[in-house]
């Protein structure tokens, strides 16, 4: 018997939403496994981007913060399958207050990655984790007393 664990994640409507103090990228994961698979993951991913100096712009790449949470309409379906919501934080970076020698717009740190590709790599980060996850087996009870 192998323990290989199968699982195929199809990533559906990548979409970026901007407000005046942030932009974060949304999507959903079609999940399939061979085992039972988790109720919500959260991490950080790489992200490429630009950030601007006296010198011009440079590349770089930026550490940006993402969640993944089960639809709730979908908790009792079959454990093998799941639906997920996901957001990542793609919010400008900037210099702390300190700097105030840098001209205006210098030192802010812009994700120029496509956000199919952001959430490619979500997915893939997420994959792995449920590959390795495992449902909880210890159940704690309070008894009467």
């Amino acid at each position: 018997m192998s323990n290989h664990v199968g699982v195929r994640i199809t990533v559906l409507e990548p979409a970026v939403a901007e407000t005046a103090t942030a932009r974060t990228a949304t999507c959903r994961f079609a999940a399939e496994s061979t085992r039972e698979l988790p109720r919500a993951h959260a991490g950080t991913v790489r992200v490429g981007a630009l950030e601007t100096l006296p010198s011009g712009a440079h590349p770089c790449r930026l550490l940006k913060h993402y969640a993944v949470e089960r639809d709730a309409y979908d908790i009792a379906a079959d454990p093998g399958r799941a639906t997920y919501g996901v957001t990542i934080d793609l919010s400008d970076e900037s210099v702390a207050q300190g700097a105030v020698y840098l001209a205006p717009g210098c030192g802010v740190r812009r994700p120029n990655e496509p956000v199919q590709e952001v959430c490619r790599r979500v997915a893939g980060v997420f994959a792995r984790y449920c590959e390795q996850y495992r449902p909880p087996s210890i159940r704690i009870e309070l008894g009467d007393g």
